[in-house]
Order: structure tokens, then sequence, then C-alpha cells
């Protein structure tokens, strides 16, 4: 009877890590997919601040946070600027007054890309005892970037994915989702 414990313990998948890339087959719901990956991008900000806040980060967590700004945030914004708010513009009723704040939002993407650029710069000097110092000039930085990147997602997802929710039909969100399985490298 152990055995077979000892057997289920090694098959059972370890927890998704909420630092984790959602599931691929999660693409298959794209506003599920990006409303995943904009959980994962508020937990990076909070780790972020951690960060800044200790005055450190350990060397796996700057890998870490390294791997999310320096690759995923630019897919998660080409699947964004090139699909999901070109079809919500596209559905979504002159009331709704998305022109604005998409606008706003592409431009926070770029500024996004340029701060999550710096930060990755810091994150990647040659770390002393196992962890990267951050300098107060540096955690500054972490911490303005976290907290305009979580004013950013409360936009996205107050506003833009409720909007999605109610427009988008069947047709839109499978076009959606074909986008950003080709930029994954994935069958369309």
């Amino acid at each position: 009877m152990s055995g077979r414990a000892d057997e289920e313990d090694r098959t059972t998948p370890a927890p998704h890590s909420m630092l984790d890339a959602p599931p691929l087959a999660l693409l298959e719901q794209p506003l599920e997919f990006i409303a995943a990956e904009h959980y994962r991008h508020r937990c990076i900000c909070v780790e972020l601040r951690k960060a800044a806040d200790l005055g450190h980060c350990d060397c796996d967590m700057a890998r870490r946070l390294i791997d999310f700004l320096g690759h995923d945030l630019p897919l998660h914004h080409d699947d964004e600027e090139k699909d999901f708010f070109p079809m919500v513009e596209q559905r979504a009723h002159p009331d709704d007054g998305l022109a604005t704040i998409i606008a706003g939002l592409r431009e926070e993407h770029r500024k996004s890309g340029r701060h999550a650029a710096r930060i990755t710069e810091l994150l990647s000097q040659p770390p002393h005892d196992d962890s990267i110092a951050i300098e107060p000039r540096a955690a500054d930085l972490l911490r303005t970037y976290a907290r305009h990147e979580q004013r950013h997602l409360a936009v996205e997802n107050g506003i833009l994915l409720v909007i999605a929710r109610r427009r988008l039909k069947a047709a839109d969100l499978s076009e959606i989702s074909r986008g950003m399985r080709v930029r994954r490298g994935l069958a369309a």
C-alpha cells in the first residue's frame, strides 16, 4: 500500500506557481489566458516590491523576473496590441468610449517595455552572496514600475476585459486565440 502512495506522489504534478506562465491549453479561451497573465503580472509586481523593500533579490527570483520582463511581457503586449485590442475596438459600441482608453494602454505598454528593460539590466548585475543588490535608486524604479503596472492592469481587467466578455463573439475569440497560438509557435 505504501508503494502505491509513493508512486502517486511521484506522478502528482507540482502545484502551478503564480509566477509560472498559464498553461498553453488556456489559449483556447483567450480572455481567460489574458486574465491569467494579468494575475501573474500582478504577482511579479509583488515580487519586485518585495525585492525593493529588502534591498536585494535572490538569483533564482531575479532570473524568473528577467524571463518575465524580457520575454513573456513583450509577448503579452503583442497579444493585446495585435489581436485583443483591435478586436475589442472593432466590436465596441461608440458609447463604450474605448478609443482613448486603448490609445493610453498602448502608450503605457511602450513605457512599460522601457522600464522593464532597465529593471532587467539591474537584475542582471553580478550577484553577491547568491543575491542581486537593489540600491535605493533601483528600488524606487521597481516600486514605481509595480505601481504603474498594477494601475494599468486594473484598467485592462476592470474595463477592457469586461467589455470584451460582452461584445466579442465566438469567431472573434477564435481569431484572437489563433494569433496567440501562432505567436507561440503552435499550430494555428
